[in-house]
């Protein structure tokens, strides 16, 4: 887990292994968004939003919107 859960931000460039930006989200962000800029995850279980709540929890011109009424969380995977 590359994760930091201390400081909340996605490591780059470890020993063992470097989060790929396809793998940020699930791999380093659990369910929360990685905002590439800031090299941080925001959001608890979030859905992806046209709007941006706050520029922090953007990525590649995409927002994740946090929400509490419902437990799924949106990735966008392609094979």
């Amino acid at each position: 887990n590359c994760y930091d859960s201390s400081t909340h931000i996605c490591c780059r460039g470890s020993i063992t292994e470097r989060c790929g930006f396809d793998r940020l989200a699930a791999h380093c962000c659990g369910s929360k968004c990685f905002n590439n800029k800031t090299e941080t995850c925001c959001g608890d279980l979030s859905i992806v939003s046209p709007k941006c709540p706050d520029e922090h929890c953007c990525s590649n011109g995409q927002c994740c919107e946090p929400t509490s009424t419902t437990l799924q969380a949106a990735f966008n995977r392609e094979p």
